[in-house]
């Protein structure tokens, strides 16, 4: 039984910020960071690319009361014909540019969001009316050279695009939000700008300190090309569930990057991985079905190199790694293949810190052979077998850190494999990409990372891997899951160095000390009246993964008269679970014809009461032994017991009885 222990009662919470940080409303609420512009200018309420009003609101830009929008709160920004009577706008492009926008209180694992209201108006008036174009004798609404593109920049790193608006497909068509930044808004999940102001919300590329925004203005050269701005606002929210309620989450041009705190290495195959190791991948892609390299989900930006739009990956960002069907024409092998990054630098984590890989991985279950064609495991041809194996190379010593392997036999899903013994017994991978966290055996100066794939070798079998980290850490609530257990890494829940009880006036006082949790989610202080069957009295929340030495206290204010049971039951974050050591106190009843002491005691205790015959009982109802006492104070031998929980029955010579618990120790 593995020794466990409690920690002093303290809750690592991970505060979720749920919070707006910043918003241009045009009414004022934007003190800090005003816009500048390339072009600004108020020419007519028909021709205008500047803040304005719907008209009768009262300000002193009023759009023209041919044009109607919807869900108008006070001024917005607006774009219409802006190289038209007397407007100077260049319908190649103008730029409102917000600069220094303070996103430092957004930190990890919170991520930031761009957040917007749109409008386009569609009086669709009819021939000469205000959205109709003489020029082509139909409704003028946007074309395809007419866009309003996002683009942000963190930190001072180049510009990146967030989102874009654009015309569904060619002229005259309508305007949409285009979420695969292809140039149209005509791709599936691509959604139509209405009449009525809407907010969407995207995720910025990455946190930081500093965040400059660029929002540009093209092709806006007739009166039926319209877009309306409102309520330009950057939030710090845990995830997109706690946006701004009514707003709608699209998936941004460029996806968000988490980089964990303590990150010393990272390749997330985007082409950032900026230390200057690389992957070096022993195959080539064939084609969208047969791979082992960096691919993309359809329609990613990969190009040639997207795979066939029969699979799919859930959360795929971006570029990521991929094999399926590698004993093709890519690799013309059997044998497993090896990717190795080189020479990663861990000399700066040192200490207490603790070094730990993390990565996100899936496998695809949409393509139609998927349901029968998946890993396979325990083949009589060793190289069939389907897995995935990390393995880390520390200062010249190798040791595999974590697998993944099929769950049973051929043509069955793929798990981790907790103990790395070639089957899948831990948590199914799927479609969705998920993240592994797994300690790593030791610290030092220098790290060879590398991940070996096998028996991928027909269409159906896959895998996907993104996002691999190196991180130092301290404090496991910075990590982005609960950390697995390694291959190698034998660890003990939790290390407990004592668990000790004493009575104080009518309660327990119950005590324990741990030197090291690991993936330590919580402690059940359990009680018992008989040694036997245990019963939940209490809940101490556990400190997940520390090397520090923590003590933890429990009080049980209602103790029974009698012996009373405790031990502790550890729970790790994954369900799994150890039992401490069983500890006794015993609460006498001051009213009883005398008492026994010490108690537990071993072969010689003392009896204190009248003359008396004393009866001892175990458990079972067994009288196993008798003894005669003085009035006083009487030795008694009872070396003749074993160690266990008795009742002893005083019968006093007044005639009195009682029964008392006693416990003999060894």
């Amino acid at each position: 039984m593995k020794q466990i222990s409690l920690t002093l009662l303290f809750v690592l919470t991970v505060f979720f910020a749920d919070a707006q940080i910043w918003i241009e409303d045009w009414d004022g609420g934007n003190t800090t960071n005003p816009p500048s512009f390339t072009y600004e200018n108020y020419c007519t309420s028909r021709d205008y690319l500047d803040s304005l009003c719907i008209e009768g609101a009262g300000c002193n830009n009023e759009m023209n009361a041919d044009y109607l929008y919807n869900g108008v709160t006070g001024q917005f920004f607006g774009a219409r014909d802006t190289d038209h009577n007397g407007c100077a706008g260049n319908v190649n492009g103008e730029t409102m540019s917000f600069t220094g926008i303070d996103i430092s209180s957004c930190a990890y694992p919170n991520v930031t969001y761009l957040c917007v209201k749109i409008v386009e108006s569609r009086n669709m008036a009819g021939p000469f009316g205000a959205e109709w174009g003489t020029s082509c004798g139909c409704e003028d609404t946007w074309d395809g050279n007419t866009s309003v593109q996002f683009r942000a920049s963190i930190d001072g790193a180049a510009f990146t695009p967030v989102t874009q608006v654009e015309a569904f497909n060619g002229s005259d068509t309508r305007p949409g939000i285009d979420i695969g930044c292809d140039g149209n808004a005509d791709d599936a999940g691509d959604t139509e700008i209405t009449d009525t102001f809407l907010e969407y919300c995207f995720e910025l590329p990455q946190l930081g300190a500093s965040l400059d925004l660029e929002i540009e203005f093209i092709g806006f050269n007739t009166a039926g090309e319209d877009v309306g701005i409102d309520d330009i606002a950057i939030h710090c929210e845990a995830d997109e569930t706690t946006l701004p309620a009514g707003s709608t989450f699209l998936p941004a041009c460029t996806p968000f990057t988490s980089t964990p705190p303590g990150t010393l290495w990272k390749e997330n195959f985007d082409g950032t991985n900026t230390t200057g190791i690389d992957f070096s991948f022993p195959c080539i892609i064939d084609d969208s079905r047969d791979y082992f390299g960096v691919v993309c989900n359809p329609g990613g930006p990969c190009g040639n190199d997207d795979i066939n739009a029969d699979y799919s990956y859930v959360n795929a960002t971006g570029s990521f790694f991929g094999a399926r069907d590698i004993n093709g024409d890519p690799c013309m092998d059997d044998n497993p293949q090896t990717s190795m990054a080189t020479g990663i630098d861990i000399s700066s984590c040192a200490g207490a810190s603790t070094l730990i890989l993390c990565f996100d991985i899936a496998e695809s279950d949409s393509q139609p052979r998927e349901g029968m064609d998946t890993w396979d495991g325990n083949q009589s041809v060793a190289n069939n077998n389907s897995f995935v194996t990390f393995t880390v190379n520390i200062d010249g010593t190798a040791n595999d850190i974590i697998s993944f392997a099929a769950i049973a036999n051929n043509n069955s899903g793929p798990a981790n494999d907790t103990n790395c013994d070639g089957t899948g017994d831990g948590t199914a991978l799927t479609e969705a990409f998920s993240n592994y966290c797994v300690e790593l055996p030791s610290l030092g100066s220098n790290l060879d990372l590398a991940f070996t794939i096998g028996g991928l070798n027909t269409d159906g079998d896959d895998v996907a891997i993104d996002n691999i980290c190196i991180i130092c850490n301290d404090n496991p609530v910075d990590l982005p899951s609960t950390p697995v257990i390694s291959c190698v890494v034998a660890t003990v829940p939790v290390e407990l160095v004592y668990f000790e009880g004493q009575k104080v006036e009518n309660e327990s006082l119950l005590s324990w000390q741990t030197a090291a949790e690991w993936n330590n989610d919580y402690f059940e202080v359990q009680h018992s009246v008989n040694g036997v069957d245990f019963y939940p009295i209490g809940r101490i929340q556990g400190n997940g993964t520390t090397n520090e030495l923590l003590t933890y206290d429990f009080i049980h204010n209602r103790p029974a008269i009698g012996a009373n049971y405790y031990r502790l039951k550890q729970m790790d974050f994954n369900g799994e679970f150890d039992l401490s050591e069983t500890i006794i106190l015993v609460h006498d009843d001051e009213s009883k014809e005398g008492k026994i002491f010490p108690n537990p005691g071993n072969s010689n205790v003392i009896f204190e009461g009248e003359s008396s015959t004393l009866e001892f009982f175990n458990i079972q109802g067994q009288k196993l032994l008798e003894i005669e006492t003085d009035s006083g104070y009487t030795n008694l031998d009872i070396s003749k017991l074993e160690i266990g929980y008795y009742l002893v029955k005083i019968n006093a010579k007044n005639g009195e009885s009682s029964v008392l618990n006693f416990v003999k120790s060894k």
